[in-house]
């Protein structure tokens, strides 16, 4: 079992550079999101949201206990800035055929590949994987697929139930519900009509009864520089 452990280990990537690559392919993935609506609303003759015309993603990545806060910016149609702590580093992306990403930065280039779920980012860069966490806080609400925020039902400062009906959210042409995560006070973060990424926190909760009981995993923030070591 040890020998096991010990393999499954090595068969993860470095932190930094699954921080990197990561970051990236969620900054990718973002901004086709973005440019896809962007069509779409030319297309229908729709007014255009100025979300759609940023070029920067602050993302967030938890991976053993803690948290990688960065700014990534996309300054060319294949140069990305990546920002954290006050360090900055620059990576060439390239789109690959099977829909992986070419990312090269500080002589070195990693063939990344994201999959996105509600709670996690799962990476498998140069065939090794890493996940990293979301925040599991039953205070957000969070939106569990990219779309556009049709309305919320509650009142703002309402007491709401877990499991209660809060929003509604289309999703390619269809509408979606949103649930509340736990009984409490809502306090809505987002707007309606603004475009969600998977994982958007559009509400929060000022909980009550046994929801405060409830312990959220805490984590650092990482402190140091955004740097590849080998």
């Amino acid at each position: 079992d040890q020998l096991i452990s010990e393999r499954v280990k090595a068969e993860a990537p470095d932190t930094i550079i699954g921080v990197i690559c990561g970051s990236i392919c969620i900054s990718e993935s973002t901004f086709q999101k973005r440019f896809a609506e962007y069509r779409a609303c030319l297309s229908r003759g729709l007014v255009l949201n100025a979300e759609f015309l940023k070029n920067t993603v602050n993302i967030e990545l938890i991976y053993e206990g803690v948290k990688y806060s960065l700014i990534s910016s996309r300054v060319g149609p294949t140069l990305y800035l990546l920002g954290l702590n006050g360090s900055y580093l620059e990576a060439k992306v390239h789109r690959l055929s099977d829909g992986g990403l070419l990312i090269s930065t500080e002589n070195n280039s990693y063939t990344a590949y994201m999959r996105e779920d509600v709670d996690r980012h799962r990476f498998v860069i140069n065939g090794k994987t890493i996940v990293f966490m979301k925040e599991n806080d039953p205070s957000l609400i969070r939106s569990g697929s990219p779309g556009k925020l049709i309305q919320f039902f509650p009142e703002e400062g309402c007491l709401v139930s877990e499991g209660e009906l809060v929003a509604e959210i289309e999703v390619m042409k269809m509408v979606t519900t949103l649930c509340s995560s736990a009984t409490g006070i809502i306090s809505y973060v987002k707007r309606p009509g603004a475009v969600l990424q998977c994982g958007d926190v559009i509400a929060t909760l000022e909980l009550e009864g046994d929801a405060e009981r409830i312990q959220v995993i805490s984590v650092n923030p990482f402190e140091r520089h955004l740097a590849i070591t080998m």
